[in-house]
């Protein structure tokens, strides 16, 4: 429950401080191996949010998204706040919504 409470309380206030959700555009892709992807986009940022369904690890490969242009760029886990460079490849290790802010 305290995670929840956690995780509730990081995705709001990252809500509450981004242009990205409140007036970016939105690209779907379609669900693929039960993993759903949408990107909100502007000119400075793009929020990637991924839907995992799955109960174990799984590969998702970032070339299905070239339009976007998000591979090798800075990004950091909203909710964690942990900084990464957008892989070729990224392991989902859990089920789960992961949302991910990329600068542009």
């Amino acid at each position: 429950q305290k995670d929840m409470q956690n995780y509730l309380r990081g995705l709001l206030n990252y809500r509450k401080s981004s242009k990205v959700i409140a007036s970016g555009n939105t690209l779907h892709f379609a669900p693929r191996d039960g993993v759903y992807v949408l990107f909100r986009f502007d000119e400075q940022q793009t929020l990637m949010v991924v839907f995992n369904k799955n109960t174990k690890p799984y590969q998702l490969e970032m070339d299905r998204f070239k339009e976007m242009n998000i591979e090798g760029k800075q990004a950091e886990d909203v909710i964690s706040g942990k900084r990464f460079i957008i892989p070729a490849a990224m392991t989902l290790e859990k089920q789960g919504a992961q949302w991910i802010q990329i600068n542009n």
